[in-house]
């Protein structure tokens, strides 16, 4: 990791950013947040490897710990988002912050099913899957008792009344995600130490700081751009920002998988989707829980989620490939359910 390209990059970044707020233009500044929060994601994944490194932690425990870390800028910036609408009373921007959570997790669907298509057939490592199937089993289970739970109480139960996920699944999701990265910590201590890149700690701390930082500039552009823009659709809204936030990660799984590393890009895929289900969407729904029922949306899109995880579990399992078939039924399907939603009322 070169320090003077990073240094650039946050240099170029904070530029863009100020000059588009200080321009009133919020795409411009929405886009230069998106560059800062990638940037201090991988100083983030490169203090982890060095942290590996450093306590001798076997390749598979710190790919486990590297995929976690991943998905900290989607935490810390729907987080971000969501309580900046609860503090300024608005529960509809706090919505958006939710629901994007898993359009971000469903877009990634679309993306898989286009590397599938690039590469003209995709399965995904064996130590990849070997992490990655409990965790979709598991992701599937709690996605279908939560849709479950919204339909049933909007059928069933009093007639406007609001809906809240049950906080026992969720808290067996976020449960069952530590219990697992523990264990993979603790069966890959002792693998050896090695030395570690220089610069780990200062890296890690930086970045998780920068990208603080960074979701929290995110998450006004965000606002703005959507006021800006007289999006008053959930649905329209929620799809502009989980597709836009999910944007840089698209575009380097579909270079990984042009350079033919179509099976690392999969993998990628496949254990960003787990854990925002099971880590993202609950630690970001449980303090904004009192203010937002479950609506329609939601518990569409949870459902969505479940049936495209199902799909491409089975085909993981059973052949460890996902064929060209079913990739373009992977990506359609996707793309099919997120236009959908703006035509949710």
């Amino acid at each position: 990791m070169r320090t003077s390209v990073v240094a650039g990059l946050v240099a170029v970044g904070l530029a863009a950013y100020i000059a588009g707020v200080v321009l009133g233009a919020p795409l411009a500044s929405m886009s230069a947040a998106l560059l800062l929060v990638a940037v201090f994601g991988e100083l983030t994944v490169y203090g982890i490897e060095g942290l590996g490194a450093r306590f001798g932690l076997s390749p598979y425990a710190s790919s486990v710990l590297v995929n976690s870390v991943a998905v900290l800028p989607e935490l810390f910036s729907a987080l971000a988002l969501g309580l900046r609408g609860l503090s300024a009373g608005n529960t509809w921007l706090a919505e958006i912050a939710l629901l994007s959570v898993l359009v971000s997790a469903l877009f990634n669907f679309v993306v898989l099913g286009a590397v599938g298509l690039l590469a003209r057939g995709v399965g995904v490592e064996e130590s990849t899957l070997r992490l990655e199937v409990p965790l979709m089993r598991v992701s599937v289970a709690s996605l279908g008792l939560l849709a479950g739970f919204a339909v049933i109480e909007a059928s069933l139960g009093k007639p406007g009344a609001s809906i809240r996920e049950p906080f026992a699944i969720l808290l067996a999701q976020l449960i069952y995600w530590f219990y697992y990265i523990s264990s993979a910590v603790r069966s890959g201590l002792g693998y050896g130490k090695r030395a570690p890149p220089r610069g780990w700690l200062v890296a890690l701390l930086a970045g998780i700081l920068g990208m603080i930082l960074s979701a929290e500039a995110l998450a006004g552009s965000i606002e703005e751009m959507i006021h800006s823009l007289h999006i008053e659709h959930i649905g329209e809204a929620a799809l502009a920002v989980g597709v836009a936030s999910s944007a840089p990660e698209a575009v380097l799984a579909l270079l990984a998988a042009k350079r033919g590393m179509a099976k690392e890009a999969a993998g990628g895929l496949v254990a960003a989707t787990s854990t925002s289900v099971l880590l993202v969407y609950p630690l970001v729904y449980l303090p904004l829980a009192k203010s937002l029922p479950v609506d329609a949306f939601t518990a569409y899109t949870l459902a969505t989620l479940a049936a495209m995880l199902w799909l491409t579990k089975r085909s993981l399992v059973h052949e460890n490939l996902l064929d060209t078939s079913e990739s373009l039924y992977l990506l359609v399907l996707a793309a099919s359910a997120l236009a959908t939603l703006p035509a949710i009322k």
